[in-house]
């Protein structure tokens, strides 16, 4: 019994290839893979237009009172939860609308130690698991992005102004 598994074992384990190759093969392979999921992630998403006009949404839970915030950050600006600060830098939206993407900065101020960088990259709202900032104390993610709704107001302000204002047609 043990002499088959040995025997088994050593056909799988392919004598003539060496490891080097294999260790090679096997990078080509995942570098092979995160480029197709990246190239699906990238047809999937689309900038939002007017990018600096845009809100991000996150989610912040501080995890000593597991409380739950959320969280609306201008993109360019920064905002202050805490120790943190998280500095956004662009959020973009799905073509569907259902799922949004954001590239933030996330610091840490420690009274002693000074700013210390925690997070530089993109977090993305279907994929929490792998793109959230998981720190001692807070989790950060995002929930999704929207136009700034200063800009949304003004726009219909302006519409309703020309619709309510006299025509200046001439009469005869």
């Amino acid at each position: 019994m043990f002499r088959r598994r040995l025997q088994t074992m050593k056909m799988m384990s392919f004598p003539s290839v060496s490891n080097g190759l294999r260790f090679l093969f096997l990078t080509v392979l995942c570098i092979g893979l995160v480029v197709a999921w990246d190239a699906t992630a990238a047809d999937a998403i689309t900038q939002q237009k007017g990018s600096k006009d845009t809100v991000a949404t996150l989610r912040v839970i501080d995890k000593i009172t597991a409380q739950p915030e959320l969280m609306k950050v201008d993109v360019g600006s920064v905002v202050v939860y805490k120790t943190l600060e998280i500095l956004a830098k662009r959020c973009v939206v799905s073509k569907s609308g259902e799922r949004f993407a954001a590239l933030l900065e996330i610091y840490e101020n420690h009274p002693i130690e000074g700013a210390k960088r925690l997070f530089a990259g993109w977090l993305f709202s279907d994929n929490a698991s792998i793109s959230n900032l998981e720190h001692r104390y807070y989790d950060v993610g995002i929930v999704k992005c929207e136009p700034r709704k200063d800009d949304e107001e003004e726009k219909a302000a302006k519409e309703e102004k020309e619709e309510s204002a006299p025509s200046q047609e001439p009469t005869e």
